[in-house]
């Protein structure tokens, strides 16, 4: 998961040199000829999943990251390849791929990925080195009603990327249906939420952000503009996306969106209904999974699960 960076240590030409030598970063394939300064950024959290330089050079700024060491301490991503078979390190080769993929359709500004290096037999250590793009990770208190437009965009364009096939669908809805079964919860409420699921199967996966929060998303002047992390970007239904969404909106901000969500959808031939009616059938089954992973936060499965269903069909 992304964390949030509080403060700055500016690096010697020999920290950075030995930061390079570690992750054996090939200096022919940077995309600068002359680094100006390096700061190695300090998160504000003691679990953070990377470290972090920003590299100001004559060919622009860049950002680099790597995993630390204690990975496989952080129970998300250890939840998540357990959930899904996604593993972070390894999948830092197709961050490029994800990227490019978001471009096609995004409203916002995609980062470029110029370099992202798994681990390997050859490659102790994987990497990712991104152009920095405008703006913030400091979303504003309140959420406009142009905010929330391009939200709704943005999330309506990534039905664009999606894939229909059933075989696919059905080895998602397997495993999901495995992993919910795993939770240390008690027997009768995974079994409902479950059945719930069996009268509804999912169709379809499109591009869903597994760690999706406000400060994944660059801002500016109180609008969101772009965005940078590619690390847990999975192929999921749009149900479990909405599911987010509606835990993250209050009643008004829920009601503006939907709105704006339904009449992109329609433009693009799709039936909105459908979806929200999936939302009904798999949504305990995504918030107790929400709730494994932590998301937000979460921590009292009562109160999590008594959450305001804001996009419930009525």
């Amino acid at each position: 998961m992304s964390s949030t960076f509080s403060t700055s240590r500016l690096l010697s030409a020999q920290q950075w040199s030995a930061i390079q030598q570690s992750l054996q970063i090939d200096a022919a394939l940077l995309p600068w000829t002359h680094l100006n300064q390096a700061w190695l950024l300090d998160s504000a959290f003691s679990d953070s999943t990377h470290s972090l330089v920003k590299l100001d050079t004559d060919a622009g700024t860049y950002y680099l990251k790597w995993l630390r060491k204690n990975l496989t301490q952080q129970a998300f991503w250890q939840d998540v390849k357990a959930w899904l078979g996604y593993d972070l390190a390894q999948g830092y080769q197709y961050q490029p791929d994800w990227a490019f993929l978001l471009q096609q359709v995004s409203p916002l500004q995609i980062a470029q990925i110029l370099l992202a290096v798994s681990p390997s037999d050859s490659q102790q250590h994987g990497y990712v080195l991104s152009r920095a793009i405008a703006g913030h990770n400091q979303p504003p208190k309140t959420l406009s009603d142009p905010a929330l437009k391009i939200l709704a965009q943005q999330v309506s364009q990534l039905h664009r990327l999606a894939v229909n096939e059933t075989a696919v669908a059905e080895n998602w809805m397997q495993k999901t249906h495995a992993f919910v079964q795993t939770l240390d919860l008690q027997p009768g409420l995974v079994a409902h939420a479950v059945d719930k699921t069996l009268a509804c199967p999912i169709k379809a996966l499109m591009p869903v952000m597994l760690d999706f929060r406000w400060d994944q998303l660059q801002w500016q002047e109180d609008m969101p503009i772009g965005m940078v992390d590619m690390d847990a970007w999975v192929m999921a239904p749009a149900s479990l996306h909405l599911v987010m969404l509606e835990l993250l909106l209050n009643a008004e901000q829920s009601t503006i969106w939907r709105d704006y969500y339904v009449a992109y959808l329609a433009g693009q031939g799709i039936d909105s209904e459908a979806l929200f009616s999936q939302l009904e059938a798999w949504r305990d089954v995504f918030r107790l999974i929400l709730f494994r992973l932590n998301w937000l936060g979460a921590d009292n499965l009562h109160t999590w699960l008594s959450a305001p269903k804001n996009f419930e069909v009525v």
